[in-house]
């Protein structure tokens, strides 16, 4: 009906246009042509837009989101090609991916266009295809020797839910059969420009009933191959039965120099072996990290090494303050403290310590670093190398203070955390959030933070103690949260 209306109102136009008002009984002379306006508008005419996306070493690039100024999108297929439908006219294309930077294309789109292609360069974050390993999500190769051990996606144990990969027999599947079980990344290429640091980093939760068993040979591994699925490198090599989320990290930077993978072409493999006698064993996995950065970067920390004894604000209502201390560090002299030391008066407690950041929107990608050291009073405390010194953290006033939001719900147990908090306080995500124990060494923790790109962040430290028997403290060193340009 829209259209009949429309059309007759076009028609009376005509008419009108001729000097033929509507209602006249004079006929249209014979031979005078009526031409009909074709109207056309390009806010409903698309083209497709297509190219390739790849780094400077010309390997192409996959799970680049391509987006245009209308919020279309596509992502780059294992070739690095896309295709996306614009609308005709201006148009400015942008392409972004973990751990790269680009600059946007602009275009006049009046037809469809082809080899539309962009080149990325390192920034700084993980590139990895899927890391969270969820259902659907493509990245990930599922292998098995034996049809009846299949390897596959989890929902039942998860470091970041709602799953995660798993490796090998569980003990609750009630076999023990010979098997070879293996999930295999996609090919990551390491581009040959000059990289500030490049690692692989993954949580693993490793169950076994033959852990320990004299003549039982099942084996769980973390390798690394080259594009021809050679193991170049083995990153772990245990049995173990955990059953708790541990955190490896391996450093790809000297294996690179040495060319030890060639064409710099990387896969990143989980397996579990089964010998099929005695126990079983199998290992989970999640949030798989192959981090680069480049080295035009910059540390948004102040005093991310705490020799200054400044940047740095606690949180600690029951008095018991996070202080600067010279107990242990990683480096320098100085570290922060956060919790109870071992023989001090124990008390419910939280103890935070945290500082303001921004980061750039200027920037293409966030990477967080940080060491860290616990001690409990269940485990035995080494003894400092130097007499302990201690300066107090600056606490905010009063009406600034931050109550710990980053506790969902009260720990049963001391516990050790790492935030990320909105410039108001509120959690944005959790990135570490353990049980405390006596570690006896130092540990390095690395996470990207590109998602809050542009954003005023606070990053927090904290130290529950739960007031009962033992006492735990966290010591945090060398803090470092580089963005890339």
């Amino acid at each position: 009906m829209k259209r009949l209306i429309r059309f007759l109102i076009i028609f009376s136009f005509l008419l009108t246009s001729l000097g033929i008002a509507p209602g006249m009984a004079a006929p249209i002379p014979p031979g005078i042509p009526i031409f009909l306006p074709l109207l056309t508008t390009h806010a409903t005419i698309k083209y497709s837009v297509s190219g390739t996306i790849r780094d400077t070493d010309g390997y192409p690039v996959a799970g680049v989101v391509v987006k245009d100024v209308n919020g279309v999108t596509a992502v780059t297929d294992q070739y690095g090609h896309y295709s996306i439908q614009v609308l005709a006219g201006p148009n400015t294309l942008t392409a972004t991916k973990s751990g790269y930077s680009t600059l946007p294309l602009n275009l006049n789109v009046a037809s469809a266009l082809n080899d539309v292609n962009f080149s990325v360069q390192v920034g700084c974050g993980n590139i990895v295809v899927n890391d969270s390993v969820n259902v659907g999500e493509g990245g990930w190769d599922f292998l098995t020797d034996n049809d009846d051990v299949i390897a596959g996606t989890d929902l039942t144990v998860f470091n970041t839910a709602p799953s995660s990969g798993r490796t090998g027999i569980d003990p609750a599947a009630g076999i023990n059969e010979l098997s070879n079980t293996r999930a295999r990344s996609q090919v990551y290429h390491i581009p040959s420009e000059e990289l500030d640091s490049v690692f692989v980093g993954l949580w693993v939760f490793q169950v076994s009933t033959s852990a320990g068993v004299v003549g039982d040979y099942d084996h769980q591994y973390i390798e690394l191959l080259d594009e021809d699925d050679n193991v170049v490198r083995t990153i772990l090599f245990e049995n173990l039965n955990t059953a708790a989320w541990t955190y490896v990290e391996y450093s790809l930077e000297q294996d690179l120099t040495d060319d030890l993978f060639p064409h710099r072409n990387i896969k990143i493999q989980v397996r579990t072996v089964n010998d099929g006698t005695g126990g079983v064993s199998a290992m989970y996995f999640d949030n798989v990290a192959l981090v680069m950065c480049n080295t035009h970067c910059e540390d948004q920390i102040v005093d991310g090494g705490f020799e200054l004894q400044t940047g740095w604000f606690m949180y600690a209502p029951q008095v018991i303050s996070p202080t600067y201390t010279t107990a242990f560090a990683h480096t320098g002299l100085w570290s922060v403290q956060t919790g109870i030391p071992v023989g001090d008066p124990n008390v419910e407690s939280f103890s935070e310590v945290f500082q303001d950041v921004n980061l750039p929107s200027s920037h293409s990608g966030a990477l967080l670093t940080f060491w860290l050291y616990t001690t409990s009073s269940g485990g035995i405390v080494p003894v400092p190398a130097l007499p302990s010194l201690t300066r107090e953290v600056t606490a905010r006033p009063e009406t600034e203070r931050r109550s710990p939001l980053s506790i969902q719900a009260t720990p049963e147990n001391d516990t050790i955390y790492v935030y990320v908090l909105d410039e108001d306080g509120e959690s944005l995500r959790r990135l570490f959030f353990e049980e405390a124990t006596d570690t006896n060494g130092w540990t390095r923790y690395s996470f990207t933070l590109s998602e809050f790109m542009g954003e005023d962040i606070q990053l927090l430290f904290g130290t529950y103690n739960d007031g009962d028997r033992d006492v735990s403290a966290m010591y945090i060193d060398d803090v470092i949260l580089g963005t890339c340009d």
